[in-house]
């Protein structure tokens, strides 16, 4: 798990270089800005060597710890490196666009928490007669039929399908779809409701994520589609901004797929002790509980956020590989769909 290098007093040396480093970038000329920095970083801080070494003379230093010393200063400038890298790159600052607040809107109105089915899906369950079973195979081999089922057989059988099937299958697409957009009382949800759940929920993902980074040391953003009037949310796609050495979640995890929801439903089990889930409504916490989703029991999250108070909200972006610091705050809430924490701790791969 990684941890915090820098103290107060370093902290506000490598700010006051922050406009250094922009203006380096847009010139695309950091060799002037490192060597100043390195200069001034170790003229403030010197002190790299063990307590019993500094005590000694350097021109009486054996050679080993001469070698160690060296070692020493070039982790300390790849640190600098990562940091301001991680602070302040500018290809990790994006403008916020209000189209994917649209498609936001729309999308949250698809109902709680349900994947609405293919055509492929549909012709399987109306007019797919299916292939004979198989005997006497094995649990894996059956299971490789049935996904073979799925790749192959019906998705050859629904485009060889004639037109009368077609206009069934489609009817009945168009039907299941109608029927999400309904709540469970079949009252239509009108955009005042859809916005409403839309604000309130980056208060609680925001203590979500912080208590994640505190546990794991890894900075999140979680995409969703918003919250339905039952509280379930769909999540959509996650992300991991970049760690130390430029370390990502899809490197220090092999089985990351940004398609696949496994390995991150993995990761919060093992981090959180249990499976992400929606708590159940409960005297006090009925109207939290309706309009929020929880990885946490609300134990583990600041009460300020059940009582109705303001709470810190971090800016919301919409890019394609989202960065997973942010630090701005919003006047308004339900800007975005992007949840982030702030600026993380670094990490290695290895003790990931």
């Amino acid at each position: 798990m990684g941890c915090k290098w820098t103290s107060k007093e370093q902290e506000t040396l490598l700010h006051a270089w922050s406009d250094r480093y922009r203006q380096a970038g847009e010139k695309k000329n950091y060799n002037s800005f490192w060597d100043k920095l390195f200069i001034e970083w170790f003229v403030a801080f010197p002190k790299l060597a063990p307590p019993e070494q500094e005590v000694i003379a350097p021109e009486l230093w054996s050679k080993a710890q001469k070698d160690e010393m060296q070692k020493g200063i070039l982790r300390r400038k790849a640190q600098l490196k990562d940091w301001f890298w991680n602070h302040l790159h500018v290809e990790c600052h994006v403008d916020v666009t209000a189209s994917y607040v649209a498609k936001l809107m729309q999308d949250v109105e698809k109902g709680p928490g349900k994947r609405c089915k293919k055509l492929a899906e549909v012709f399987s369950t109306q007019f797919y007669q299916g292939s004979k079973a198989q005997t006497q195979e094995l649990a894996r081999a059956k299971s490789s039929r049935h996904m073979k089922l799925y790749t192959t057989e019906i998705t050859a059988a629904w485009k060889h399908t004639n037109k009368e099937q077609k206009e069934v299958v489609e009817a009945t697409l168009h039907s299941l779809r109608e029927c999400q957009e309904l709540d469970d009382e079949g009252e239509a949800l009108d955009n005042g409701s859809t916005m409403e759940n839309i604000q309130r929920l980056p208060l609680h993902m925001d203590a979500i994520m912080r208590d994640m980074q505190d546990k794991t040391g890894w900075c999140f953003s979680v995409l969703t589609e918003g919250c339905g009037p039952t509280g379930h949310v769909k999540t959509a796609s996650y992300h991991l901004g970049k760690m130390k050495n430029r370390n990502t979640f899809a490197k220090a995890f092999t089985d990351f797929n940004n398609g696949i929801m496994k390995p991150w439903t993995s990761f919060v089990r093992n981090v959180c002790g249990e499976d992400p889930h929606l708590l159940g409504p409960s005297d006090s916490l009925s109207e939290a509980n309706r309009l929020a989703p929880m990885l946490l029991p609300p134990t583990q999250l600041p009460p300020v956020l059940f009582s109705g108070e303001a709470a810190p909200l971090y800016q919301f972006e919409n890019n394609n590989n989202p960065p997973a610091h942010v630090g701005a705050t919003l006047p308004a809430l339900g800007e975005g769909a992007i949840c982030s924490t702030p600026p993380p701790a670094t990490l290695n791969r290895d003790e990931a």
